[in-house]
């Protein structure tokens, strides 16, 4: 498990997550807490754009013999990149790797949990780059008959389409319950203040103000909960501005580890 935050800003783009590994017991059927850290935020610098990951660690695919083996995550990534052409954004890559998740997974190996990549950069349009988010996910049970042709597998949504225009966002997955609480709870119940707190009022030092917070909070939280700690250690936070440069915003784990 881990927490990924997501906001395209009216002054950049801000890609924020824990460090933590959990692993899944899959005769339990739970989360159990891990002792090991890893770095969840990939920065794509020659297309202007970053992916993070949740869910699954690693994944089983298939190679052009029908050979299957067990890859981690990011190399995955890492790997299908290199395929990329110096024209693709956001929403290329995003359909790129979509597909080829399709192609190549063992579909029959994927526990029954959620998986996803968010995926953020900019787009051209009508002369103008735009922050735009992406989210490459299979949620539970598209995997449940590998036999059924028209089966909905990986999906590339556009997270855009779920906020008002301009075409903002604010998206978190993975162990996401307190975050989720906050905000949403703010934009049932206080639309006016809700108003303020979106991510197109926002610049981008207030966005990775808001990432830790959210992030840390979570953290603390389960300090008071009997469950295994799913998010933890340093939190990483990426933030590209509109002009596609890359900064990093680090905290380190020295609070509720």
């Amino acid at each position: 498990m881990t927490l990924l935050i997501t906001m395209a800003t009216k002054s950049g783009i801000v890609m924020g997550a824990d460090s933590k590994i959990s692993m899944w017991d899959p005769k339990k059927k739970v989360f159990t807490s891990d002792r090991s850290y890893a770095t969840k935020i990939i920065a794509i610098e020659d297309h202007h754009m970053a992916v993070s990951f949740w869910g699954l660690l690693d994944i089983h695919l298939k190679n052009n013999t029908g050979t299957i083996r067990r890859h981690l995550i990011d190399n995955i990534f890492k790997n299908f990149s290199a395929s990329l052409s110096k024209d693709d954004d956001v929403d290329t890559v995003s359909e790129k790797f979509r597909d080829y998740l399709n192609k190549t997974v063992d579909f029959s190996k994927l526990s029954d949990f959620p998986f996803g990549v968010h995926m953020a950069g900019y787009i051209s349009e009508n002369g103008t780059k735009k922050p735009k988010i992406r989210h490459v996910c299979l949620s539970p049970g598209d995997n449940k008959d590998p036999n059924q042709q028209d089966i909905s597998k990986f999906k590339s949504n556009d997270e855009s389409n779920n906020c008002s225009e301009p075409p903002y966002a604010m998206v978190f997955n993975g162990f996401y319950y307190i975050v989720n609480a906050l905000v949403n709870w703010i934009r049932l119940y206080h639309s006016d203040i809700y108003s303020m707190f979106t991510p197109q009022k926002m610049n981008i030092g207030q966005a990775i103000s808001l990432t830790k917070y959210l992030i840390n909070i979570t953290k603390g939280f389960q300090t008071y909960v009997r469950a295994p700690k799913l998010v933890g250690g340093s939190v990483k936070i990426l933030a590209i501005n509109e002009r596609g440069q890359f900064s990093w915003h680090n905290q380190e784990s020295n609070l509720f580890k």
